[in-house]
């Protein structure tokens, strides 16, 4: 019963994939890290999901911060579960209008619960 780390991605314009997909509902924490002790520059990220057939799913945005972790519920519905959409790919990129300088090193972890009764 542990956070398992399925991606430790740097943040860019292009959709970045984690290591690992995600199988069915999932529990994930998501934490960042960068050079600087206050984030230099402004910026947000999406992280996205796809299908195996590259059907885009639910995305979440996230903001630069290194002092809290983030934790999400990825649930899917029944209908979604029924049909057999329970296999998905995780992508992270930052958005268009994000301002960030070259050397901030940007990176996002993203870790999976797994095992046992969720964390509180």
């Amino acid at each position: 019963m542990s956070w398992n780390l399925i991606g430790d991605v740097p943040v860019g314009f292009e959709n970045e994939p984690l290591d690992q997909p995600l199988i069915g509902d999932a529990l994930i924490k998501v934490t960042h890290s960068y050079s600087y002790a206050a984030f230099p520059g402004i910026a947000k990220a999406i992280l996205s999901s796809r299908y195996y057939n590259e059907v885009e799913g639910a995305s979440l945005t996230l903001y630069p911060d290194k002092t809290t972790a983030r934790i999400y519920s990825l649930e899917l519905s029944d209908i979604q579960k029924e049909s057999g959409w329970m296999l998905r790919d995780l992508f992270i990129r930052q958005t268009v209008r994000s301002r960030v300088q070259a050397d901030a090193n940007w990176r996002i972890q993203v870790y999976e619960w797994l095992g046992g009764p969720r964390p509180q």
